[in-house]
């Protein structure tokens, strides 16, 4: 049987590049996780631009106080403020990297990778590239603790 590239497995389910990988290891970001990062945050602000709409047009349909649905719109308003700063310190700041031993854990809804101690949430998909005990460098964004690409080291 055919054992499948881990480095492969990994560009895949992180959908990162050998350029990627290039400039992560050098502290940057490459122009297209730029643009990822800053898209997958604005889907996120839209969505909860969405939601306030939504708390209006049911707080009006539902004869709610106008005090409730201020409050859902400002609770919804400081999210979307905590995304947008979340955002410019990860872009603001160098791609982060840690090596050591991965230890994965299957939650419900993802996985848990966790490098000397060091936790982050990713996808299924991602969790199942690793191979645990194995030792990797991991590139990240600092804030968000997103992982950018990764490589097998032992």
């Amino acid at each position: 049987m055919l054992r499948q590239n881990p480095h492969l497995l990994l560009m895949g389910a992180l959908d990162f590049s050998a350029s990627d990988l290039a400039a992560n290891s050098k502290g940057a970001f490459s122009p297209t996780q730029k643009h990822g990062i800053q898209q997958a945050h604005f889907r996120h602000i839209a969505l909860l631009v969405i939601a306030a709409i939504c708390v209006w047009i049911g707080g009006i349909e539902l004869n709610l106080d106008w005090m409730v649905m201020v409050f859902g719109t400002v609770v919804l308003v400081s999210l979307m403020l905590g995304v947008y700063h979340g955002l410019q310190a990860d872009l603001e700041s160098p791609v982060q990297a840690i090596a050591g031993r991965v230890n994965i854990a299957f939650l419900m809804w993802g996985s848990r990778v966790q490098v000397n101690g060091d936790t982050f949430r990713a996808s299924r998909s991602v969790g199942e590239a690793f191979k645990p005990g194995h030792i990797y460098r991991l590139y990240h964004t600092a804030h968000s603790r997103l992982i950018l690409s990764a490589e097998l080291v032992a």
